[in-house]
């Protein structure tokens, strides 16, 4: 009998706590999480996806035989070509203030498509196809030519900089396994000065480029705060 009562008083503490919890009003423990503000490195990655979407929409459409019209493939394009300017040109100092923005072989590579779907020919003399690589302190540039002479386009220089500035040191240059004309290396120079040479450009006003690696698929430049701008 006492363990039976035991147990009834036992049951019915647990109810009458029970019952108390519940008129407790219900707070929340987990809190919402702010929205969380997308950075400049997460504004430029984003533009950089919809670049290489646009890129490979437009490109499909002008090799698609009885595909849309120039200028509806121009107008794809045409809004993203500047990715490369504006991933540069939104760059944010560090702790220690010193700016640092990495371009890779994707992006590049995928201005250079639109670039070429809109002036139609980038490395000139009926160049297409063209891509960069970097590796080991050199950039390489590879095409096809189809005229004068038909062939594959090898161009590799050392990026460096001078007061500033980008610079391109040729170290070898071929097309169709033969040393590549002057003509050849000229619309090469300005394929990679266009592209990212410009972007360098539009460093941050008051920035000054003072390094520039290649290595591993990517480019890393590096600036200082010289002035106010």
């Amino acid at each position: 009998m006492r363990d039976a009562r035991r147990i009834m008083v036992v049951f019915l503490g647990m109810v009458l706590l029970a019952m108390m919890a519940c008129a407790l009003p219900f707070n929340n423990p987990i809190k919402e999480r702010p929205a969380v503000v997308a950075t400049a490195e997460e504004k430029a990655r984003s533009a950089g996806k919809a670049a290489q979407t646009a890129a490979a929409q437009a490109m499909a459409m002008a090799t698609t035989e009885g595909g849309p019209a120039l200028g509806t493939v121009k107008a794809l394009a045409a809004p993203h070509v500047d990715v490369l300017k504006d991933k540069v040109a939104s760059v944010e100092p560090d702790a220690e203030g010193n700016y640092r923005v990495t371009l890779t072989e994707e992006e590049v590579n995928t201005v250079l498509r639109l670039r070429q779907l809109l002036s139609g020919d980038i490395l000139g003399a009926g160049g297409q196809s063209q891509e960069v690589s970097f590796r080991d302190g050199r950039i390489t540039l590879s095409g096809t030519i189809l005229e004068p002479l038909p062939g594959a386009l090898l161009v590799t220089v050392r990026p460096t900089v001078a007061e500033g500035r980008l610079k391109l040191n040729p170290e070898s240059a071929s097309l169709a396994g033969k040393e590549a004309s002057q003509q050849a290396l000229e619309a090469a120079d300005e394929a990679l000065n266009s592209t990212l040479g410009e972007a360098l450009d539009h460093l941050p006003a008051g920035v000054r480029l003072v390094g520039i690696t290649a290595a591993n698929g990517e480019l890393v430049i590096s600036g200082i705060k010289v002035a106010d701008g």
